[in-house]
């Protein structure tokens, strides 16, 4: 028997998301980056961003699930 979480990659294959970062729940007020997968709602998306330009990267994937976010 696997002791592996049941989340743990099944959306790797799956098409990418839009998400818009307003509509995403922080899972702590002293990070505005960390928010919660909306797909699996247990993941971390990390929000990466541009360090010149500060917008959102289309390179986001939950760390547990890892659905793609655009």
């Amino acid at each position: 028997m696997s002791d592996k979480d049941p989340l743990l990659a099944v959306n790797v294959n799956k098409p990418r998301l839009l998400v818009k970062h307003s509509e995403l729940e922080l899972l702590s007020n002293d990070s505005a980056y960390r928010c919660q997968c909306p797909a699996c709602e247990r993941g971390v998306l990390l929000m990466m961003r541009d360090p010149n330009t500060f917008m959102l990267l289309s390179v986001d994937r939950c760390l547990l699930c890892c659905q793609g976010w655009n």
